[in-house]
């Protein structure tokens, strides 16, 4: 039995339907002995009192003990509605304790998460820095091909029109040799016909 239910069957046994008389009592303190720490209060006589003990104070103690039955459901009310709440706190507190277990769980997995995807990130990130410089590179080693190839165009072009040009010249040099060998040959025909000629004539 727990102490609560204990003291509401005290209650029930104690409480009565009338009000207590409390003028003129008298409370005993009887009990137990102050020496060894069991002088208490037991009893509250009916019986008429003294004068001399009929005094507010003893009055007050009277009333309080009057209204004990009612302070003491009230109490009993107020304190089932605190170990209630207690009750209701532990649980609630269980649930967040829970609730804060599976939520640190959680954040350290996304933290892990999150340090391996910056890691996978820090990685790609050198990759694209190393791709970007190498594209530089190709595009510098492109402009600096693309140069070379203009000046062999270039030199190819001027080669072209020397070749073009020496074949010019040697065409007309050619036509200018054959034209004279052509010349000199008739020369040749005629002075040989004009000797043959010649030598008919003396004979």
């Amino acid at each position: 039995m727990s102490k609560q239910e204990e003291i509401k069957q005290a209650l029930a046994a104690a409480s009565t339907e009338r009000e207590w008389d409390t003028d003129g009592t008298f409370i005993e303190w009887r009990d137990g002995c102050p020496l060894n720490g069991t002088y208490r209060k037991i009893a509250i006589t009916q019986a008429p009192t003294p004068e001399v003990f009929n005094n507010p104070n003893h009055k007050n103690d009277a009333n309080l003990i009057a209204k004990a039955p009612e302070y003491i459901a009230y109490l009993l009310e107020t304190l089932e509605e605190v170990l209630l709440d207690r009750d209701i706190a532990k649980q609630n507190r269980k649930q967040w304790e829970k609730c804060y277990d599976a939520a640190e769980e959680k954040s350290d997995r996304l933290r892990k998460e999150l340090e391996e995807k910056e890691i996978i990130l820090t990685g790609r990130q050198y990759t694209i820095n190393r791709l970007k410089e190498q594209n530089e590179e190709i595009a510098t080693m492109g402009i600096r091909q693309g140069e070379q190839i203009y000046r062999l165009l270039q030199s190819e072009k001027k080669q072209y029109k020397e070749l073009e040009r020496l074949r010019s010249a040697l065409e007309t040099t050619l036509f200018h040799l054959k034209k004279e060998y052509y010349m000199s040959a008739e020369d040749s025909i005629e002075e040989a016909l004009a000797v043959g000629q010649e030598g008919e004539g003396n004979q």
